[in-house]
């Protein structure tokens, strides 16, 4: 069965309109192009190009299942994942049994915890029908800590229990590269100074806050010169300090890099204590005496 887990690595999913894709042509250069920039699934609204896309060993989803017979035709043309209309337990268990992932559509709470009940944890919201809110969703985390979701609304994608979005916005499909940094949005937050201890680093500080007026704000191992620059209280990762890269989904970030070839430290991975979700990771490497991690802090200065 397909892991959840690999919708959500970039966590936008194309949903194109059935009359987007005209014929087999475009439908293979479309998955060429997600594949290119590690899109790695497509929703489709009908079966019409499903034979074709599960031909190139690509993650291809149906929507719109309402009944056993829906589902039936989806799998038998190579769907390796259903969003259901419903919660209707017997298509369910008919996906499961065929190994096939399948999101039922919940709309209340009642729903959800039925579903979880049943042993489902992956669910499909159209938040649009159901009325909630990002806020309101993600309240769910601390309701339903196994459910995890799947939207159709971008403004979702940073709750913490959305798995992914499956969009109708074609400028994931025509213009995929920029989205995704778009997504990301990969920016220097502070530059690190290494020290030898404390009394360095605090004088540091203060030399930069009294000759540019920034702000002083002390932490546990350092000492910050407004929110630009970082005085550690020792000699940290990076021969001279580090480069922190603000993105606000740092495992989605980590999966981009990934594929670039880029490692990472797994012992400086940190995590947010209500989701659980990476929020600080150090990269394996340096540039010109300088580590560099990404970050998505819990606190903002």
């Amino acid at each position: 069965m397909l892991d959840p887990k690999l919708l959500s690595f970039i966590g936008i999913i194309p949903n194109p309109a059935i009359k987007y894709i005209k014929d087999d042509d475009q439908a293979l250069e479309i998955v060429n192009n997600l594949n290119k920039h590690h899109v790695s699934a497509i929703l489709l609204n009908d079966t019409s190009y499903v034979q074709t896309i599960h031909n190139k060993d690509f993650n291809v989803g149906v929507c719109n299942i309402v009944s056993l017979d829906d589902a039936k035709k989806a799998i038998e043309y190579g769907a390796n994942f259903l969003v259901l209309s419903t919660c209707d337990t017997q298509i369910l268990d008919y996906c499961i049994k065929n190994d096939v992932l399948a999101l039922p559509t919940v709309n209340t709470p009642t729903e959800i915890k039925n579903m979880l009940d049943f042993g489902i944890k992956y669910m499909y919201v159209m938040p649009d029908i159901c009325g909630i809110t990002p806020k309101g969703l993600d309240k769910y985390l601390d309701i339903f800590k196994e459910a995890r979701f799947f939207v159709n609304d971008i403004n979702f994608l940073s709750v913490p229990n959305v798995c992914g979005v499956f969009t109708d916005n074609n400028e994931i499909i025509e213009n995929t590269e920029q989205t995704i940094k778009n997504m990301l949005g990969f920016e220097l937050i502070h530059l690190g100074i290494n020290q030898n201890n404390s009394d360095e680093a605090l004088n540091t500080a203060q030399t930069l806050c009294n000759l540019f007026g920034f702000k002083y704000y002390k932490k546990p191992k350092s000492h910050f010169a407004g929110r630009g620059f970082e005085i550690l209280n020792s000699i940290g990762k990076g021969t001279h300090g580090h480069i922190g890269i603000y993105t606000p989904y740092p495992e989605k970030a980590m999966y981009y890099l990934e594929k670039k070839g880029v490692k990472f430290i797994d012992e400086t991975i940190t995590r947010n204590k209500r989701s659980h979700l990476v929020n600080f990771v150090y990269l394996d490497l340096e540039i010109e005496g300088f580590g560099i991690h990404l970050i998505n802090p819990d606190v903002k200065m």
